[in-house]
């Protein structure tokens, strides 16, 4: 097949997308290569983002004229147009970078879970690396690519096992490094000064009780769960409003009472409110509850070992199997 080595700024061409990722123009070129069904792209921008939507498509205007059609925030490209663009010797260059996936190794890290998938870059759920702060001292850490759209950091992780393994509780965000741990307030504060995530994720399941499974809301009442739990502001926010449960999975009590959570430093029980009144460890310790009824706890002994597990347990009946779980997420 002919090359189509034409671009027509104002236009793109429908109807044939194989494949949508965030990418540059060049980037996006180099990607349509690297793909043998690819035979043009459009590189798109949008008012609202400083990022470049990249579209790969299997046609080209000249097998497919119908569907080009006029945008004024796109440029349409055939294949041909890179190899015009770029010298052998970039190409060259180009081409070993690009293959260097962002997130896959330390010496190639990404900010955070959600850009190593936004840029297309996800092999699944698994260790990725990142670098919030760009200090060229990147971590290892446990990115979730497949649930609630993915792109999702952990940041607490406790599991019961026999025996259960040791759970860290970290001051800085950088012990999310580790396999097993819970961050106390001002490693989250420090994690959200660098990442600027807007969403938390509570996760936890019990074999013998019921799935806890929320993401937090992406609305005004969620962000004051966000700041909360990322030591903002101590104003525990309200609880019903700033969350959805995640559907085919969650089966919690707590999920579906949301007025009657929470306890105030006062002592106020069921006010309809996250957490309970504590300090840095609010993200773990009843971050939701309903006083005497159900409740979420990670409760250790001697600082590191896990005594107590509770996933919308009822009050005075806890059974812990191995392989339970207790995890928070952010994105």
């Amino acid at each position: 097949m002919k090359r189509d080595c034409v671009a027509f700024q104002g236009f793109e061409l429908i109807g044939h997308i194989t494949t949508t990722l965030y990418a540059d123009e060049i980037s996006c070129g180099l990607r349509c290569l690297q793909d043998e069904n690819c035979q043009s792209y459009n590189s798109k921008s949008h008012a609202d983002d400083a990022k470049k939507e990249c579209q790969l498509s299997n046609q080209t205007k000249k097998s497919s004229p119908e569907n080009l059609r006029r945008n004024p925030r796109s440029t349409y490209y055939g294949r041909g147009t890179v190899d015009l663009i770029l010298s052998s010797f970039q190409m060259i260059i180009l081409l070993f970078s690009y293959a260097d996936k962002r997130g896959w190794d330390s010496a190639h890290p990404a900010l955070s879970c959600k850009e190593i998938l936004d840029y297309g870059h996800s092999k699944g759920d698994g260790e990725y690396w990142i670098d919030p702060e760009k200090s060229g001292n990147p971590l290892k850490v446990y990115c979730d690519m497949s649930r609630s759209g993915g792109g999702w950091l952990l940041v607490s992780n406790v599991e019961f096992g026999s025996p259960s393994p040791k759970v860290s509780i970290e001051t800085s965000y950088r012990g999310i490094g580790k396999s097993h741990m819970v961050l106390q307030k001002s490693a989250m504060k420090e994690l959200r000064r660098h990442l600027s995530f807007t969403q938390l994720r509570f996760h936890c399941h019990k074999k013998q009780g019921r799935t806890f499974h929320v993401v937090t809301a992406s609305n005004s009442s969620g962000e004051a769960v966000v700041r909360y739990f990322s030591g903002q502001t101590d104003e525990q926010p309200d609880a019903c409003g700033s969350f959805v449960r995640v559907t085919l999975d969650d089966n919690s009590e707590l999920a579906g009472i949301c007025k009657d959570w929470g306890q105030l430093k006062s002592g106020e029980v069921r006010v309809g409110k996250w957490g309970h009144g504590e300090d840095q460890n609010r993200l773990y310790w009843y971050p939701v509850l309903i006083k005497n009824k159900y409740q979420l706890r990670v409760q250790l002994h001697n600082v590191d070992d896990l005594e107590k597990m509770e996933c919308d347990d009822s009050y005075g009946h806890n059974v812990d199997t191995d392989g339970d779980f207790w995890r928070v997420f952010v994105r």
